[in-house]
């Protein structure tokens, strides 16, 4: 029988998660922590199966505990726990190269909804994962986001036609995070908390819009929760995403910087 401790560790050396993962102010969000997170999983996993057996992505939780860290590596090791006849459970760590767990979100001086009518007008360019991914802001109004990304075959992985479970989870989280921030004014940072995603069926690589809709569910002095569904082409539900976020006033907009 396999060994169940198997890891698997995906990393990028060199200086730290490229410039093009960056949202339109800077910084990285949890959407490429649960990326890399889903990819680390799904590969566990996959250590543990015998030929001809593939596998889908049924859930994916991630828990934030520290923004990213300029410079170095960054990993995820994944971890089976337990595999089952039909079903598999693994824990992965994202960390930089200090081993610290990493996820971070920045705003600039304007309140969170004018960035996002900004961009919508063109007079703020999209985000650097715009132009790798094609994830596309299409509506924002207060306490609601939605944006688009085409189910394309480069985000496969590990089987050909279906999009990994971490691609998803990066659209349900751009939802999500944008509802929450047209309701952040300027000069507050936003500190994601977590994220949950429930996979309701596999999303296929035809190449359409998957449409991801955000809505803020609660949104407190301090914390805010948003949740997120995740449409195919067609208006299937591919899954639901559900995520917190502190709110943070006077603060600056890198969340790794001391208060003033």
């Amino acid at each position: 029988m396999p060994d169940p401790r198997t890891a698997v560790s995906l990393h990028r050396p060199g200086s730290g998660p490229p410039p093009w993962q960056e949202q339109v102010r800077g910084g990285y969000s949890d959407r490429h922590a649960a990326g890399l997170s889903g990819s680390a999983v799904a590969c566990s996993i996959i250590t543990q199966l015998p030929p001809a057996v593939g596998l889908t992505t049924s859930e994916l939780s991630l828990r934030v505990l520290a923004p990213v860290t300029p410079g170095g590596a960054v990993a995820a090791h994944g971890r089976v726990i337990q595999v089952r006849r039909t079903l598999a459970l693994a824990e992965v760590g994202v960390y930089d190269e200090r081993e610290r767990l990493i996820a971070q979100e920045v705003w600039d001086r304007m309140s969170g909804l004018e960035v996002l009518r900004a961009q919508l007008a063109g007079r703020l360019p999209m985000p650097p994962i715009h132009y790798l991914t094609g994830l596309t802001l299409t509506a924002a109004s207060a306490g609601q986001a939605t944006f688009t990304l085409p189910a394309s075959e480069w985000l496969c992985a590990p089987a050909r036609a279906r999009i990994q479970g971490g691609a998803v989870a990066l659209l349900g989280e751009a939802a999500l995070s944008a509802a929450i921030q047209t309701r952040i004014p300027a000069g507050t940072a936003l500190a994601p908390v977590d994220l949950k995603v429930n996979y309701l069926r596999p999303l296929i690589a035809d190449g359409r819009a998957t449409l991801g809709r955000g809505r803020v569910l609660h949104a407190g002095r301090r914390i805010a929760v948003a949740s997120a569904e995740v449409l195919d082409a067609d208006g299937r539900a591919v899954a639901i995403a559900t995520g917190s976020a502190m709110i943070l006033p006077n603060r600056p907009a890198a969340l790794g910087a001391p208060p003033p």
